[in-house]
């Protein structure tokens, strides 16, 4: 099956919002800041602990929001000649050979990890860090969706289905 697409720059840094905010380090500094946040509040209520540190954490909260919601995903796309590319797949039971203007790429699925899919992408993770990711809407139809859908799941037993964008 082969499938045409370019990236469109709002998706895509969507599609890297949610790739950040769902990393297991960036889950557990909010759940943390959330905690820390809710016990200087109560602290400052009962009068142990200053307004400054209430303010202090709710500004350390607003950081990492603005990093990993705002400029993370601007920079990561900006950096990406990839996101600006035409790019051709080929996918085959094999693997899959990708197709921009600088050449073309046979990755086999072995290389892959796992796979996450969401509304709008499916995100082929090699490691934590490095990814590949196909928008649904590359796909011309219902059934060449599902096909997709049905190859990922043959070679992939980490196969998720996510709820976020």
């Amino acid at each position: 099956m082969q499938v045409v697409f370019t990236y469109d720059r709002r998706s895509v840094i969507d599609a890297l919002r949610v790739h950040f905010m769902s990393r297991s380090e960036v889950k557990f500094m909010r759940i943390i800041l959330m905690i820390l946040f809710g016990l200087t509040v109560v602290g400052n209520l009962m009068g142990y602990v200053s307004f400054g540190a209430v303010f202090g954490i709710f500004m350390m909260m607003l950081l990492l929001l603005l990093i990993f919601w705002f400029w993370l995903p601007v920079l990561t796309y900006n950096k990406s000649a990839t996101f600006k590319d035409n790019i051709c797949l080929q996918l085959e039971d094999q693997g899959m050979a990708i197709g921009t203007r600088s050449g073309e790429h046979q990755i086999r699925w072995e290389s892959f990890r796992n796979v996450v899919e969401t509304r709008d992408y499916i995100y082929l993770y090699r490691n934590t860090r490095s990814f590949f990711i196909i928008p649904w809407s590359a796909f011309s139809n219902e059934a060449d969706r599902q096909a997709f859908r049905n190859l990922l799941h043959n070679k992939f037993s980490s196969y998720e289905v996510s709820s976020t964008h």
